[in-house]
């Protein structure tokens, strides 16, 4: 198995992708940051305010890390991917898609 595993250049397949997702890291840091400075700082402010703020933030900062992430492991050529446009193209249904899920995860973690 582990020769049809290295034969196939399966390691390397399984990795990639991981450069894009490590770029990524800095939203969830800031997307706590936010947070946490919103509710501390303004202790009237409504905690799923604050979450939705902190959501959005996190959300514009990673998505171009994750549709860079997505077209390197569909294979897709670089040339096509490394416009502004491209990268930014499906914000608005990644918006829709995670905005609610992070509102919801936060306000019922806290």
């Amino acid at each position: 198995l582990r020769h049809l595993l290295l034969a196939c250049k399966a390691p390397v397949e399984f990795y990639r992708g991981f450069f894009p997702t490590m770029l990524m890291m800095p939203g969830a840091i800031l997307q706590y940051t936010i947070y946490d400075q919103m509710i501390y700082q303004a202790p009237g402010i409504r905690s799923i305010f604050a979450a939705l703020t902190a959501g959005f933030a996190d959300i514009t900062v990673r998505c171009p890390f994750e549709k860079f992430k997505t077209e390197a492991q569909a294979k897709i050529s670089a040339k096509q991917s490394f416009t502004v446009q491209n990268l930014w193209r499906g914000y608005g249904m990644q918006l829709v898609r995670d905005l609610p899920y992070v509102v919801l995860y936060i306000y019922f973690k806290e």
